[in-house]
Formats: C-alpha cells, sequence, structure tokens
C-alpha cells in the first residue's frame, strides 16, 4: 500500500450532513518518499478529493458528485487537473509528472453547477528529524522522535527491515480513514516508534514518516466547511541501525 492512501476508492462519507446547496471536499495532497527502498509503498506525488452533496444520510452514495465541471490544483502559476477517476472522485493521474510543491500554497479548486469551492493549503517540507546514531539506540525498544514546532496535524510512520518487510505501518488502511483521523487531529509534538519496529540489533531499518496539517474552516470558501477536510502532508526518510 502507497504512503499516499487509497484515495481512488468510491467512498461515502457518514457524516456528510449540512445545507444542500453546499458541496463538501475530503481529500488529501501528498508527496511520497525519494528514497528507492520505498517504491513500492509509495508514488512521488498524489492528490484526489471526493466532492460530496450532503443532503441524503441515507443513500450517501447517490450524493457523490459525478458531474464537476473542473476539478483543480494552483501552484503558484501552474494548473494541476484532477480529471474524474471515479463517481465522485477527481484524482491526479498515476502517471501525471508533477513534484510535491514543498513549501507553497496550493488551492483546491471545484466548479460544480457553475459555482467554485476553493480550499486554501499550505504545502508543508517533509518532517525534520534527528535520528540516533548506529548502534546507539537499543534494538526492540520505542524510539521517540521529536517533531516539536513543525504544525502537523496526523504524523504516520512505516518501517522496514533490510530484507523490505514492514515492520510498522500505522496509516489508515483507507482514504475514508485518513480523513476521520485527520477530521479529529491536533498538533503533533513527537512520534513514537514501538519497539517491534526497530527489532533487529545491528540491521537497518528504513523509516519514512509522513507529516500532515489539514486546512481550517477559515480555509475553505466556497465549500461546505463543517464536513470538508482537505489536507497536504510530505514524507521524511532516514534509517536506524539499532545496537543490541
Amino acid at each position: 500500500m502507497r504512503i499516499a492512501l487509497p484515495l481512488l476508492a468510491l467512498l461515502s462519507f457518514a457524516g456528510c450532513v449540512g445545507p444542500a446547496a453546499d458541496v463538501t471536499a475530503n481529500g488529501l495532497v501528498l508527496g511520497g518518499p525519494t528514497d528507492a527502498a520505498f517504491a513500492d509503498f509509495a508514488a512521488p506525488f498524489e492528490a484526489g478529493i471526493v466532492l460530496a452533496r450532503p443532503d441524503n444520510l441515507i443513500d450517501l452514495e447517490a450524493n457523490l458528485v459525478d458531474d464537476a465541471e473542473r476539478v483543480w490544483l494552483q501552484v503558484d502559476d501552474a494548473a494541476i487537473e484532477l480529471p474524474a477517476a471515479s463517481a465522485g472522485v477527481y484524482a491526479v493521474p498515476d502517471n501525471a509528472a508533477v513534484a510535491y510543491p514543498s513549501g507553497r500554497v496550493i488551492t483546491l479548486h471545484a466548479i460544480t453547477d457553475g459555482q467554485e469551492g476553493i480550499a486554501t493549503l499550505d504545502a508543508p517540507a517533509a518532517p525534520s528529524f534527528t535520528l540516533p546514531e548506529a548502534g546507539t539506540h537499543a534494538a526492540g525498544t520505542p524510539l521517540t522522535i521529536d517533531l516539536s514546532s513543525q504544525g502537523f496535524d496526523r504524523v504516520y510512520a512505516i518501517v522496514l527491515d533490510s530484507s523490505g518487510a514492514v515492520l510498522h505501518d500505522d496509516r489508515p488502511r483507507d482514504a475514508e480513514a485518513a480523513i476521520r483521523d485527520l477530521r479529529g487531529a491536533d498538533t503533533v509534538f513527537e512520534y513514537t516508534l514501538p519497539g517491534s519496529a526497530l527489532a533487529n540489533p545491528g540491521q537497518a531499518h528504513a523509516l519514512a514518516l509522513v507529516g500532515i496539517r489539514r486546512a481550517r474552516a477559515a480555509d475553505l470558501d466556497g465549500f461546505e466547511a463543517f464536513w470538508s477536510t482537505v489536507g497536504a502532508g510530505a514524507t521524511a526518510t532516514g534509517v536506524v541501525i539499532p545496537g543490541s
């Protein structure tokens, strides 16, 4: 599974309730790791958004907006189109030659029925952290990583052993869970890897850490603000070689 989470599923967001005239936007813009060890787990860039009209709790799938006139990301003067991937889901194609715009402002635009919704996102830089030098952290013991002052709302991690086997992976298993996590998020000051993630003394453990920030209600214009959740995040990698 990719770090950037499966955005292309047909999703129903339970809790999509609000004025029928508005459209909810739920989605993520993510930059994956560049480390080749994670090539099977993450793409360099992914972006996807689910649009829905929150006017019927009985048949949520009937609320998906599958006829948006246009959906795109705007970064400086460049527009990144998000074509329809399935009913209500708009996403950057897998083969798109797009780089994650670290440290810049992204605006997500969606035009439905001639009305435009805009979400403004700060594309955070990848998490910055310091890992222990080789052999200085005991294998099988938790490792706490300092992320203070970086302003992430959610942080997830995946750890691979020297053979590429996954030792730790706490990413949500679908995009609905990711959005639910982000909706209830608060500032993350540190992240602790369990001891089981660093189980093999003397071996390299590859770490990918993704930090995500969400847009606040004030960053949404034209979308139903209470139930809309849009986030952006980037991934950093490192290596831990635990001691005995």
